[in-house]
């Protein structure tokens, strides 16, 4: 699997004047639990940042807001930085005739609205594997927002997978959370814990840690774990 990192900390200059209508019509008023609380029962968003809403996607999304391919989710909140946005797209192409391979993209925006409704980028990353067979899954389950490190910024976290397998063998996935600060992106990669590839160390040995993870702290390293956990299949 090829992961390309493009524009990895480079805000738009002067942010995007989006068009008529604005970023506004893609959030929905209510605010719903497409989250996990910090602790990882479903109880609710950190009290340091607002629940996150829902967005609504049109075919002009990604005209407003800068991004490539199909948003599949997004979420809007309130922290200490402002209103966040953060938007996971998918692109899947046809099955070239050269290589036989279907090439599936991920792609993870995040973003704060400026007032006189520009937006401006803070953080991009795109994941991409090609595919001889079999199509990967694409996010898995939905976006998490938290504050792990309680200062005040929302971690948005997913887990993905888009390496398909053709056969029986272990299936590849990752997980990503964005701390908002700096380039800030945590990520775990490996496989499902299937009995065919459990290690002597048990379910850690399917685990690797970015160097970014490595030295977070405890808590962090400690919920992520549980995220993937949740998220990725096990026996």
């Amino acid at each position: 699997m090829k992961r390309v990192r493009l524009n990895r900390q480079h805000p738009l200059p002067g942010g995007v004047r989006p068009e008529a209508g604005g970023w506004a019509r893609y959030i929905q008023p209510a605010t719903i639990t497409l989250f996990l609380c910090a602790w990882l029962v479903g109880c609710g968003a950190d009290p340091s940042v607002g629940a996150p809403s829902a967005m609504q996607f049109d075919d002009s999304t990604c005209v407003t807001f800068g991004c490539n391919g199909t948003p599949v989710a997004g979420i809007t909140w309130e922290d200490a930085r402002g209103t966040g946005v953060f938007i996971v797209t998918e692109t899947r192409s046809p099955y070239s005739d050269e290589s036989g391979d279907m090439t599936q993209t991920l792609g993870a925006y995040r973003y704060v609205l400026l007032p006189g409704e520009n937006v401006q980028q803070v953080w991009v990353e795109e994941y991409r594997a090609s595919n001889p067979c079999d199509e990967g899954e694409g996010l898995i389950g939905d976006l998490l927002l938290s504050d792990m490190n309680e200062d005040g910024v929302g971690e948005v976290s997913f887990v993905y997978n888009i390496a398909g397998n053709c056969d029986v063998s272990p299936k590849s996935y990752g997980l990503v959370s964005h701390s908002g600060v700096g380039s800030g992106a945590y990520e775990i990669t490996g496989t499902d814990d299937l009995a065919i590839n459990r290690h002597a160390g048990g379910r850690d040995e399917t685990m690797n840690l970015s160097a970014s993870l490595l030295t977070a702290p405890d808590t962090v390293r400690t919920r992520l774990r549980e995220i993937w956990n949740l998220r990725v299949p096990s026996d």
